[in-house]
C-alpha cells in the first residue's frame, strides 16, 4: 500500500502513527490499497487525466486521454479541447510540410546526382544552361564558360555544349515534375481536418515520364 497526494500528484510510502499503524501523512493524501489502483492513477496523471475524491470520499480516476487534444470534465467525461486540437493539427501540418520539402530536395539531389558535387560547380550550372540555350538558338553564340571547361577537360566544345544543353533541359524537367508533386502533396495537407488525415498522407516522388 502507498499514499498519493491529490494536489501535488505524487506517491509516497505510508507513515506510522503513534501506535505503530500505517497511515497517510495527513490532509491531501489518500491511501492506495492495490497495485491496480497505483497503475490506474499513473495512467491518468501521465496521460492528461485526473484523480479526485467524489462526494462520498471515494478515490476516482479518469484514466488516460483516449486521444490527443482532449480534456476531462468530471460531469461529462472526456471532451475535445478545440484549441488544443487546433494546435495539434497545425503542428502536424507543419511537420508534414517539412517532411515533404526535405523528401523533395533529397529526391532531386539523388536523381540529378548532386551528391558530392562542389557547391561552386553547382552554382555555375545556371550560367552553363544559359550559354547552352544561347548556342542552341544560334550556333555562333559565345559560350566562354563552356569553352573554358571544354579546354580544361580536353573535350570538343560542341560536344560539351550539347551535353550541357541536354543536362540542363533534363534538370528543368525533373525540378518541374518534383515541384508539381510537392505542391500537390502540400494541397493534400492543407485540406486535412484532423491529425490522422495528415499522418495518412504518403510522401513519395516519382521521376518524370520519358519523352
Amino acid at each position: 500500500m502507498r499514499q498519493f497526494h491529490l494536489r501535488d500528484r505524487y506517491f509516497a510510502d505510508l507513515v506510522r502513527d503513534g501506535a505503530g499503524n500505517l497511515t497517510t501523512s495527513g490532509d491531501g493524501w489518500v491511501r492506495v490499497t492495490s497495485q491496480a489502483g497505483i497503475d490506474a492513477i499513473c495512467a491518468s496523471i501521465t496521460n492528461g487525466g485526473e484523480v479526485w475524491l467524489n462526494d462520498k470520499g471515494q478515490l476516482c480516476v479518469s484514466g488516460p486521454a483516449p486521444a490527443p487534444g482532449m480534456v476531462f470534465d468530471r460531469q461529462k467525461g472526456w471532451q475535445a479541447d478545440v484549441q488544443a486540437q487546433a494546435a495539434l493539427l497545425a503542428q502536424a501540418k507543419a511537420d508534414k510540410l517539412h517532411a515533404i520539402a526535405t523528401a523533395a530536395q533529397d529526391f532531386i539531389n539523388t536523381a540529378a546526382g548532386l551528391t558530392g558535387i562542389p557547391a561552386f560547380e553547382q552554382e555555375s550550372w545556371a550560367r552553363q544552361a544559359r550559354e547552352a540555350e544561347a548556342w542552341a538558338a544560334d550556333n555562333n553564340a559565345e559560350t566562354p564558360l563552356l569553352a573554358g571547361i571544354a579546354a580544361a577537360r580536353g573535350v570538343p566544345l560542341d560536344l560539351l555544349r550539347q551535353k550541357a544543353l541536354s543536362k540542363s533541359r533534363a534538370y528543368t524537367t525533373l525540378t518541374a515534375t518534383i515541384a508539381g508533386q510537392r505542391q500537390a502533396l502540400e494541397d493534400e495537407v492543407a485540406v486535412c481536418a484532423d491529425v490522422a488525415a495528415v499522418e495518412a498522407i504518403e510522401v513519395q516522388f516519382t521521376l518524370p515520364e520519358a519523352a
